[in-house]
């Protein structure tokens, strides 16, 4: 059963969970119920395991300080791919047609994957490659990871977040997050996902 197939039964089960803190008044619930009609729910800050996937988009938006800054229609994939690199399940991420490569590198590499309330979060740690495997362990930092990450250098077209979203268990956007300065690169498409084996 792939990743996203018992996504999909535990989403089932968080749902019932949620119709029922709606219904008892919880203020949290409430405040997710808008976010929650666009995306799946995923349990927040939890490790995940890496696995493949491809999503085919026709559209990017580059965000900026809350205002589209750069926009184009193209058709091209974004590619995911597990990899062992230094005995550690990495993700290597490939845009294919990239005709944005001052915006985004064409190859990424990130070293963590882990849930957010309506997105998987895969996360790049640069320099990483220079520590021991026992001097970095990413369980225990917790939410804290995202905080390390933003305060690493990166290359201007290097981001330190790629952010997935689902609804139904099904890709729907692709999102890319970045520091100096902070900007968000956005990929959307009509037609949607489909998951590699």
């Amino acid at each position: 059963m792939s990743y996203l197939e018992k996504h999909k039964i535990e989403n089932e089960k968080w749902k019932k969970h949620f119709k029922t803190a709606l219904q008892n008044g919880d203020k949290d619930a409430i405040g997710l119920k808008r976010v929650l009609k666009s995306y799946d729910r995923h349990p927040q800050g939890e490790d995940m395991e890496m696995f493949d996937f491809s999503f085919d988009f026709s559209k990017y938006q580059l965000w900026q300080g809350g205002k589209i800054i750069s926009k184009d229609d193209f058709e091209g994939s974004i590619l995911a791919d597990v990899v062992n690199t230094n005995n550690e399940h990495n993700t290597k991420i490939t845009i294919k047609n990239n005709n944005i490569p001052f915006i985004i590198a064409s190859e990424i590499m990130f070293e963590v994957l882990r849930s957010g309330t309506d997105r998987m979060q895969l996360i790049h740690i640069p320099l990483l490659d220079l520590l021991e495997p026992d001097e970095f362990k990413p369980k225990e930092l917790g939410h804290n990871i995202i905080g390390i990450a933003m305060a690493m250098p990166y290359p201007n077209n290097q981001p330190f977040c790629c952010n997935i979203f689902t609804k139904d268990s099904k890709i729907v956007k692709i999102t890319f997050s970045y520091v100096g300065p902070q900007r968000l690169l956005e990929f959307t498409n009509l037609e949607g996902f489909f998951h590699r084996n």
